[in-house]
């Protein structure tokens, strides 16, 4: 099954007759930008070229848009913000092991010098 390929950049395209620009996140082919292998390899080597689709939610046409690796972070910094509020609910944030956070119990043994030993 071939591979499917997707325009992460806008792209020069002259067909012998015109020039256009192909838009980011357009389905692409070597044929259908009218270039040679070397030149379609390396538009796929410099990722303006990707198997990758564009992210639906992300319009290529706004100058003031993120680029896809911003939000790509900025939508894996919500799902954590999402996942740390739903932690917060069952006993506090994921990895918070200040001495605030620990209660009675495990601050004395925190504190204690002794090994402890496993209540059964």
């Amino acid at each position: 099954m071939a591979k499917t390929y997707y325009a992460w950049s806008p792209i020069q395209v002259h067909d012998g007759e015109k020039l256009s620009t192909v838009q980011p996140g357009t389905e692409v082919t070597k044929d259908s930008l009218h270039t040679d292998e070397d030149h379609w390899n390396a538009l796929i080597e410099g990722g303006s070229v990707r198997t990758t689709e564009w992210p639906s939610d992300l319009d290529p046409k706004n100058p003031n848009a993120l680029s896809p690796n911003e939000h790509r972070l900025a939508k894996l910094r919500k799902e954590r913000e999402a996942l740390e509020a739903e932690m917060a609910g069952v006993g506090g944030v994921p990895g918070d092991t200040t001495p605030s956070a620990l209660d009675e119990d495990d601050e004395e043994i925190a504190s204690s010098s002794e090994p402890q030993q496993a209540q059964v």
